[in-house]
């Protein structure tokens, strides 16, 4: 079996956001974004096979699927000890609005092998939090060092977790620096390491197992310039 869609999609979100400086040296900040639904829309094809010959009558119309991008609360605060600024952030996803998958279009495959093509699929996500620690030294007038510390949780439960996505809580660790090459210029370089738990899942999407060693390694480098 496969199935391809191609389409486009488009939708307006928006952000807000409030800062309060209880002292000079402490910030605190609360950002709100808002939920976006990407509304795909386009040509579907569907086909089946057994070995090389068609299985089915294949499918050719239209076809449309909407997938949630969550609302996010984050609440964050900083406090520059002069040549150490230390910070913290808490961030709520709420993805309990990914409830199901559901692929849509223009006819009823029921009784037909492409049913589960066209069925809803469970997803049931559940809102999530992430803290994030992080804290930068000064050490001298061109070199500012930065280390930062990350838990992640997954929105995946058990009952509906699958092979295309085998999430897990995460912890991350960075390390970084930012070196001033001139006055308006500026070179960076970070390296981003996440870690994710093991996860031992039996459930009726057929996963009968335990998902190991899971993780990414990330660099970056940047230069940016003052005009």
């Amino acid at each position: 079996l496969s199935r391809e869609l191609e389409g486009d999609t488009s939708e307006i979100g928006w952000n807000a956001a409030v800062t309060i400086k209880p002292t000079e040296e402490w910030n605190v900040a609360a950002t709100w974004r808002s939920k976006v639904d990407l509304d795909l829309e386009g040509d579907a094809k569907l086909k089946a096979f057994v070995g090389v010959n068609p299985a089915a009558t294949p499918y050719n119309g239209p076809g449309s699927v909407s997938v949630p991008l969550p609302e996010v609360l984050s609440i964050g605060t900083s406090y520059d000890f002069g040549k150490t600024v230390v910070e913290f952030s808490w961030d709520r996803t709420f993805w309990s609005a990914y409830d199901q998958l559901d692929f849509n279009y223009n006819q009823s495959f029921i009784g037909t092998i492409f049913h589960n093509f066209d069925a809803p699929k469970d997803k049931k996500w559940k809102d999530t939090d992430a803290y994030r620690f992080g804290l930068t030294q000064q050490v001298n007038e061109k070199l500012n060092i930065m280390i930062g510390f990350a838990i992640d949780e997954t929105p995946i439960p058990d009952a509906h977790l699958g092979f295309e996505l085998p999430g897990s809580d995460s912890k991350i660790y960075s390390l970084g620096g930012r070196y001033q090459l001139r006055e308006n210029m500026e070179v960076g370089l970070a390296y981003l390491y996440t870690d994710k738990e093991s996860r031992t899942v039996a459930n009726s999407e057929g996963v009968n197992g335990t998902f190991t060693n899971a993780s990414a390694h990330i660099v970056s480098t940047g230069l940016s310039m003052k005009f």
